[in-house]
């Protein structure tokens, strides 16, 4: 990580020049749509912290036994995920080293005095750093990527970028660190940075190559490693991404080719800008840096690779004459966040582990912590407990929730919670606020239910994944329907030829699904005259017998004796008949 202050007077410098010409960098924003995440991590949104080498003596990693190692970095995870963190960034490689254990690569000095590079890692350490902490991180429900740096020896000197031995040697120790399962492979910024030349590996003169090359070799050199990388990641299961500096022409001018990263497909999975300026930048706090630096980066994402913002923890509560802001608000990370989220990218990162700990940062962690955890609550949501077979129920009420709602899900379930029955989607499209009516939801319907026992479910979505806030049980039970007939005519002596006129309504506590009238002849039992009403007509709660009057041809029944019959079929799947009267025909 870029974190040193010289680097950042230099940086400062250079962005007094070109950051101020942001209008020739920034150009028309596209709409961004997110990019494919790993379908398991979809819940929620990506929230990283770098665990940097830097951090290691600071969190109580160097230098301990495999019980205090395991304790401190429980304490370090725990403290992360009071802010939100769900995925850990641990600096597995940052000086042609190993926080694991390397058969070729020796181990870290930020993690043991003993290290030495005469002695493989798998020789000096007494347990294994990667492997616990990718266990305890899964138990924490957080992702764990291997953080590197692939080319630096040293702060001086780097591995030759142009040189097939020294992609060889990445390659290996790629490979050594996705033998564990992690989630993914992480490469910090550090391409054609060294402060002095660049080693070629196997040479043990140490001879140095520090000849100058064009920005455009420097890039192609480095997309050699980066596309083998990649594809070598890709026959895993885990991602592979980049955290390039904030300043883009830094970049493109240092090898990190983020114009072809952000356009073409196949080199990373993600992309974390580190975007560690405010928006209160200069000496006189007039520029929004940190606006101007994230829309850039959108603006060139035409591949909508997923992307997260890299955020500088490690400047909060310090007065910088370069930088105002960091000084002068005590927000600037909650703001990044919400800026973030508004500009459609999929995350952010804290740089780095320690500073959840330092005490000038607890205010600015205490705004973070404030928005990293929506509430949600719910006003006046109408519950079933128990429903007759066939009878109805009304959604009302209200779910409100303090972050923006991009998706929500009312439904009925059944009793064991694995399947829905019935259910209603409301993505972001149609909402995307942080209100929604229930009783908008027509959709969901408790009528069709069968008898059994079944659950109400609200679920809703926002940038922190998905939360039930209502699975409420109810039963249906059996029921008889409750069914009337009023204002009815009915026949009692016909003269043979003579009409009638049919009146009358049916009314039931049920669903009406079928309506039979006719005429049955008291010799015979047999239908003479009738009509039937199914439920494509009915599925209703009253019914009109003058409609059938027309059917039942009074006038044309033969002298005898008949009866007068009405059956209603309801949603109980039951079936009455609800008139039996007998007539004569003369």
């Amino acid at each position: 990580m870029l974190k040193r202050n010289s680097l950042y007077k230099v940086m400062a410098t250079i962005f007094l020049v070109f950051g101020l010409l942001g209008a020739s960098f920034i150009g028309g924003i596209p709409a961004h749509a997110q990019g494919n995440v790993n379908p398991e991590f979809s819940k929620s949104e990506r929230r990283g912290l770098w665990i940097a080498y830097t951090d290691f003596a600071n969190l109580g990693l160097k230098d301990k036994t495999q019980t205090q190692f395991e304790t401190n970095m429980k304490n370090a995870l725990n403290k992360a995920r009071t802010y939100g963190v769900n995925t850990i960034y641990f600096h597995v490689r940052s000086f042609d080293d190993a926080a694991w254990k390397s058969s070729t690569f020796p181990a870290s000095s930020a993690l043991t005095s003993k290290a030495s590079s005469s002695k493989t890692a798998a020789q000096t350490y007494t347990y294994d750093p990667l492997a616990i902490t990718l266990r305890l991180a899964h138990s924490y429900g957080m992702e764990l990527h291997a953080y590197m740096n692939p080319y630096r020896v040293s702060s001086n000197y780097f591995w030759d970028p142009s040189d097939a031995k020294t992609n060889a040697r990445i390659l290996t120790a790629v490979k050594e660190v996705l033998a564990y399962n992690v989630d993914g492979v992480h490469f910090d910024d550090y391409f054609y940075h060294a402060a002095k030349g660049y080693y070629r590996v196997g040479d043990t003169s140490k001879k140095v190559y520090s000849a100058p090359l064009s920005a455009a070799t420097k890039r192609a050199n480095v997309n050699v490693m980066v596309r083998s990388v990649y594809n070598l990641v890709h026959t895993t299961r885990a991602s592979f991404g980049i955290s390039p500096q904030g300043n883009w022409e830094n970049c493109m001018n240092g090898g990190s080719d983020v114009a072809t990263w952000l356009s073409t497909q196949g080199y990373v999975d993600y992309l974390v800008p580190q975007i560690y300026w405010s928006n209160q930048w200069g000496s006189n706090g007039a520029t929004a840096m940190f606006s101007q630096r994230l829309q850039l980066f959108k603006s060139k994402n035409t591949a909508k690779i997923p992307m997260y913002v890299g955020l500088a923890a490690y400047r909060t509560g310090y007065a910088q004459s370069d930088d105002r802001g960091w000084g002068w608000r005590s927000d600037n990370l909650a703001t990044q966040i919400s800026l973030v989220r508004n500009a459609g990218l999929n995350g952010f990162a804290f740089f780095s582990a320690s500073d959840l700990l330092r005490a000038r940062a607890a205010t600015e962690f205490s705004n973070v912590q404030k928005i990293v955890k929506p509430t949600i609550v719910t006003q006046g949501v109408t519950k079933p407990t128990s429903l007759v077979k066939g009878s109805s129920f009304a959604l009302t009420g209200t779910v409100t929730s303090s972050a923006i709602i991009k998706r929500i899900e009312v439904g009925i379930a059944n009793n064991a919670g694995t399947a829905y029955v019935s259910k209603k989607y409301y993505n972001n499209t149609s909402v995307n606020a942080k209100s929604f009516n229930i009783s908008q939801v027509k959709s969901v319907t408790f009528s069709d239910l069968p008898v059994g026992s079944y659950r109400y479910r609200i679920w809703v979505h926002t940038f922190d994944g998905a939360k039930a806030v209502i699975d409420a049980p109810f039963t249906v039970t059996q029921s008889s329907a409750v069914i009337n007939i009023k204002n009815y005519t009915a026949p009692t002596t016909l003269a043979k030829g003579k009409g009638f006129v049919l009146k009358g309504t049916i009314t039931s506590s049920l669903p009406i699904k079928r309506v039979e009238i006719g005429v049955v002849s008291k010799n015979t039992a047999n239908w003479v005259s009738g009509v039937k009403y199914d439920n494509a007509k009915l599925n209703t709660y009253s019914f009109s017998i003058a409609q059938a009057d027309n059917y039942i041809k009074f006038g044309k029944l033969a002298k005898g004796s008949y009866y007068y019959r009405i059956w209603v079929h309801t949603s109980d799947g039951k079936a009455k008949m609800i008139l039996n009267k007998g007539f004569t025909v003369s």
